[in-house]
């Protein structure tokens, strides 16, 4: 039969099974006995052998065909998952009986597209042609069935590196995120201390609005746990009792204390042991990628 022939035959088939459907007929499958190593001469016998082997391993249902679920199973175990759309799509390309499905010789189309240039570039198809096809010649079946294997495990070690990069990635941004979320509430806690007194609007504190905080305090009129609430607290004292350098004494050690104790210092402490625990996972992680790189130079 000449190609023009076949094809044409495989056009009407497609059309009377679209018919069919369209009227909600059901569709009997036709079966014809296929030699693939007759029609696929370009491939040698050892190579549609290593090609059955490799059908054959995701071909989880054992029915000599690969539906939706086992191609979605098999881009993933070679570390190139696809979406449902591009699933369909790879589906489709070789799919001539159009059953939705990948029997073993439209399975061999994929390589004989894949060796004549005719798979879309990054495609679903053309990535999983170049992460099965080996040179059978040279390594051998069994050979080819080892390299097979260790190209999966290979794969989903590689995974795991990426894995690792994109948590730490997630990790840095949500750091960065609650360091500005930090700054911005202490920018504004700021801005907010400085509002209740600044009379004239010029966002600053002169020493009469700076006097206010302490009238504001003792008539009760500052928000509870607020900034200037917290600022009359720590820094009211009776000066009568103690002077005015024994206020200026228990002023200075006053800051002095709330230095080491204030929730900027324990900002600044958390930022830095955040920092030093990130270098630590840092270091654990390029230990580890170098252990498992040294595996692959043996």
């Amino acid at each position: 039969m000449a190609a023009t022939e076949e094809l044409t035959g495989i056009l009407s088939r497609r059309q009377e099974i679209n018919d069919k459907l369209e009227e909600g007929l059901e569709v009997k499958p036709k079966y014809k006995f296929v030699n693939v190593y007759t029609e696929f001469h370009e491939f040698s016998r050892k190579e549609i052998k290593q090609y059955e082997e490799t059908f054959n391993k995701f071909d989880e249902g054992r029915d000599g065909f690969l539906d939706l679920t086992e191609v979605k199973r098999m881009m993933e175990r070679l570390g190139a998952p696809q979406t449902h759309l591009g699933l369909k799509a790879m589906i489709s390309e070789v799919d001539e009986d159009g059953d939705n499905k990948i029997s073993f010789r439209e399975f061999l189309l994929i390589y004989r597209k894949a060796r004549a240039g005719e798979l879309e570039t990054d495609s679903g198809l053309d990535a999983f042609a170049r992460l099965t096809e080996i040179n059978v010649d040279q390594v051998g079946v069994n050979g080819a069935k080892n390299f097979f294997e260790a190209k999966i495990e290979e794969l989903a070690k590689s995974n795991k590196f990426h894995d690792e990069i994109i948590q730490e990635q997630e990790e840095k941004r949500r750091e960065a995120e609650e360091k500005a979320q930090r700054r911005l509430r202490t920018k504004l806690g700021l801005k907010a201390m400085i509002s209740e007194v600044d009379e004239d609007g010029d966002n600053k504190i002169s020493f009469r609005e700076f006097l206010l905080i302490y009238r504001k305090a003792r008539a009760g009129e500052l928000e509870t746990d607020s900034g200037l609430d917290a600022f009359a607290r720590l820094t009211e004292i009776n000066v009568d009792q103690v002077g005015v350098n024994g206020a200026k004494n228990f002023f200075e050690a006053k800051i002095e204390e709330l230095a080491k104790s204030n929730k900027f210092h324990d900002e600044i402490i958390q930022e830095q042991e955040e920092k030093r625990r990130e270098a630590e996972e840092k270091a654990q992680r390029r230990l580890r990628f170098k252990e498992k790189a040294a595996l692959f130079q043996h």
